[in-house]
Order: C-alpha cells, then structure tokens, then sequence
C-alpha cells in the first residue's frame, strides 16, 4: 500500500512538474508589445509584415554602457539579412555614423520624445525580433543577456 501510495504522489508530482514547464516560457511576452508595433508605424511609418529587428537605443543615459552595446550590435547584426529598425532616443552623430555603413539598417530618430508618449522609455536598451507585427522574441540589451540575443541572431543567418 505504501509503495502504491509513493508511486501516485510521484506521479502527481511529475505531472505538476511537466505543466509548471510547460506553462513557462523562456521569455515572457513584452508587455507593451502594441505600442511598439504602433509607435513603428504611426511615427515611423515602418511596415512590418515580414520579420525585422528593432533595437530602441536610449541614447541620452550611460555613454560607457552605450560603447559596449554598440559594439555588441556591430558585431552581431553584420551577417543579419532581414531589416533592421535602429530606434535612438536622439540624434548623436557618433551613434548614427558608427550604424549607418551596414546594411539593411533603418536608423530611425525619435525627435519629438514619442517614446515616452508611448511608454517605450526605459533605462535599458532594447531588442526586439518581430515576425509578422508580433513580437517573437525580446530582451534588454546588456552584458548577462548578449549570449541569449545571439542565439537568436544566428536562427536568422542563411
């Protein structure tokens, strides 16, 4: 009886444990998913109806962070092949002239401070990979999150 016991709370057990996973995902949705989607379109009239990268510099915040994460971006988008939408949150020649030379890149600059009109304003850089005016995967931009950004840079290359 004990060991019939054992085996059906193991069971349960198993059992919770699979749909606890399965209920999880890697990375969560973004929660202001349709303001990105608007705030591309509306003011940036981008069209987003195959897949395409957003990066949303915020240009104006840690300019030792932002080297790093440049640096990172130049490194990893130089095989991409698919649209690239570069969001800065200003208009720093340095920025824009270090981006500029690659291709498929569409620097895009936020004059007017619509960013935070839309609640896109955060301290961290983003990333986002849309597929079909959905967010598929996103993260923010920072040194612990490079190998997971990467991962998904290389699913993209031929």
């Amino acid at each position: 009886m004990q060991i019939y016991l054992y085996l059906k709370s193991s069971h349960i057990f198993l059992l919770f444990f699979i749909l606890n996973l399965l209920g999880c995902k890697n990375n969560a949705s973004f929660e202001r998913e349709q303001e990105v989607i608007n705030y591309l379109q509306k003011i940036h009239s981008v069209e987003l109806s195959d897949q395409a990268i957003v990066i949303m510099l915020q240009t104006n915040f840690c300019g030792a962070c932002t080297e790093d994460v440049l640096s990172f971006i130049g490194k990893s988008i130089s095989n991409v092949r698919i649209p690239i939408h570069l969001v800065l949150a200003d208009d720093s020649m340095k920025i824009v002239g270090q981006l500029k030379d690659f291709e498929h890149v569409n620097v895009l600059i936020d004059k007017d401070f619509s960013l935070e009109r839309y609640g896109l304003r955060y301290p961290t850089d983003l990333f986002f990979l849309i597929d079909h005016q959905s967010i598929r995967y996103w993260s923010f931009i920072e040194e612990s999150h490079f190998k997971s950004i990467r991962r998904q840079l290389e699913k993209l290359e031929p």
